[in-house]
């Protein structure tokens, strides 16, 4: 009201001169006089309201709000305050997942005759999707099932810590065609969606890099050692041990996968992917089996401390 306070003080000057006035050319003068007053208070009136409800709009909001809403603070050059501006959440069906494609063999595929010449298919892409802050990583899978012109989509949530799968979706495919990450995101986006706010994952951009990796301050590298049963299966496929062990080039080593007895003719670590809020990177595997036409790359994913 302190505007309309001062416009009626401006105002005010001429009402009196009209009261000095006879009582025609009061009534003329005073009538049209205080309507106008009226009507500028009433509109000065509407205008603090609005300006109190709208410095108050952040400061109150409803858990639907919180949920839907997030918000982020910027600043102003010209005003010198910080701005609000609020952004609409976002879920798996509003990422573009092409963009977060990685094929795995792309470090290792040329030096290790990884090809289709050498009798070797590498037909899995895999989607970086995410980390959570306590090495929870989140992916997809998508690969071509040998010898039936089909595709298998999967979704995974794996504990870097313990390299636990926490959530496996698998696309149905139901239309004979197998699955596609598209098909299952449109499948179940609303699953997805869910198992990502419930580990507390958050869609970040990540790269695939060659290990090693360095920084500056930490360095680690993943070798091999395979060890060879002696024994076969149905007298073809070779039989074997192997770890893949991470060294930080100071302090030592240590096993961070291992398996036994697996029908596997070799094993490759392909790079990895860190996450944005720790010290731990994603390793990503490749077993050489053999399969229907030759041999396949199948791949899985190891976590790995490096602080």
């Amino acid at each position: 009201m302190n505007n309309a306070a001062g416009l009626y003080t401006v105002v005010a000057g001429g009402v009196l001169t009209a009261m000095k006035t006879n009582a025609t050319s009061r009534f003329s003068v005073l009538f049209p006089t205080m309507t106008l007053i009226c009507i500028l208070c009433f509109s000065c009136s509407k205008k603090d309201d609005a300006q109190l409800s709208d410095e108050h709009l952040s400061d109150v909001s409803s858990p639907a709000q919180e949920q839907v809403l997030h918000s982020i603070s910027e600043f102003s050059a010209e005003q010198g305050e910080p701005v609000l501006r609020q952004e609409k959440a976002i879920g798996i069906q509003d990422v573009d997942v092409s963009k977060l494609m990685v094929k795995p063999s792309v470090f290792v595929a040329e030096k290790n005759n990884l090809d289709s010449l050498h009798c070797v298919y590498d037909n899995t892409i895999l989607y970086a999707i995410g980390f959570s802050k306590d090495g929870h990583f989140a992916f997809m899978e998508q690969q071509m099932l040998e010898g039936t012109g089909c595709s298998e989509a999967s979704f995974y949530i794996q504990d870097l810590v313990s390299d636990e799968i926490l959530v496996n979706l698998q696309g149905s495919g139901n239309d004979g065609n197998g699955s596609t990450v598209d098909s299952l995101i449109e499948e179940y986006h609303a699953e997805i969606d869910d198992a990502l706010a419930q580990y507390d994952i958050a869609m970040v951009p990540c790269q695939f890099k060659e290990l090693p990796y360095e920084d500056g301050e930490s360095f680690a590298d993943i070798q091999v050692s395979v060890t060879d049963t002696g024994r076969l299966m149905h007298e073809m496929f070779r039989i074997i041990n192997y770890e893949c062990v991470a060294s930080d080039g100071k302090r030592g080593s240590k096993i961070v996968s291992a398996k036994k007895n697996v029908t596997v003719d070799d094993v490759y670590v392909c790079g990895y992917i860190k996450s944005p809020f720790e010290g731990r990177l994603a390793i990503v595997i490749a077993e050489k089996r053999f399969g229907f036409e030759g041999f396949d790359l199948h791949y899985s994913i190891v976590g790995c401390r490096i602080d």
